[in-house]
This record gives structure tokens, C-alpha cells and sequence, in this order.
């Protein structure tokens, strides 16, 4: 795990998984020093507060950035609101990052495994006896 002395709340962070990112907020300190985290969690099936530790999984963490030009307390307000709501492909943990920041809630990898469906299914259909001139 990457050293997170850069990080401040409101700050979105990812932290590598096997073949994705898993995206969320800083959103404070525990009494150790180490940064909590609000991220939409598959794991758990909804939004959750947890350690940086948790949150990372073993992967390695990187700051994404800071989107919107809300004030930190405001963005983290606004994560810790979502706490609790369920996890879906529409509410994913990039979904939950954007909306805390008061941007369009948007989630670029959910896009491209979309757009990577399409392609394997025109491909599919495109060499399928139904796409053959008969």
C-alpha cells in the first residue's frame, strides 16, 4: 500500500483489485491516525465507512483527485450521507465518490465494461449462422 501522507478528506482514492479499481472518499482519521474511507462496497452490499486498511484490501492505494470545487467538510458530509444505501451497478463506489463531490455521479469503468459487452456480443452475432446471407 502506497503511503496516503498526501491525502486529505475528500480526497477520492482507488486501491487496485484484480482487473478494476475500487474508488472512494477520505473522509477522516481513527484515533490510530489512519484514514477512514466511504466507498460503495460489493462486498458488503452497501455504502460503508471503513479503514484505509479495509478499503485497500491489500491493494495499492493512489489518489485520484479532488473533481468538484465543493469544501472538504461538505464532500465528506456528503459521502457519510450515502452510508447505508444499497450497492448497485448505479450506485457503485465511483458512483458514490462523484455524487459526494456535487458532480454528475458517473463510473468510466462501468462504461467501458458496457462498451466491451457490446463489442464480444457484435462480434458473437457477427459470426453467427443468423448474420449469414441466406
Amino acid at each position: 500500500m502506497r503511503s496516503t501522507n498526501t491525502v486529505q478528506p475528500g480526497d477520492i482514492i482507488a486501491a487496485s483489485r484484480f482487473g478494476y479499481e475500487h474508488v472512494g472518499i477520505v473522509a477522516g482519521v481513527t484515533v490510530d491516525g489512519e484514514p477512514t474511507v466511504v466507498s460503495g462496497s460489493k462486498k458488503t452490499g452497501r455504502v460503508v465507512e471503513e479503514s484505509l486498511a479495509t478499503f485497500a484490501a491489500g491493494g495499492r492505494v493512489r489518489r485520484v483527485g479532488y473533481p468538484g470545487t465543493l469544501p472538504r467538510h461538505v464532500v465528506v458530509a456528503q459521502a457519510r450521507a450515502q452510508i447505508g444505501q444499497p450497492w448497485a451497478l448505479l450506485n457503485n463506489c465511483e458512483h458514490v465518490a462523484t455524487r459526494a463531490h456535487g458532480v454528475e455521479p458517473r463510473s468510466g469503468q462501468l462504461r467501458a465494461a458496457v462498451a466491451a459487452g457490446i463489442g464480444v456480443a457484435l462480434a458473437a452475432w457477427l459470426r453467427s449462422p443468423w448474420n449469414r446471407a441466406g
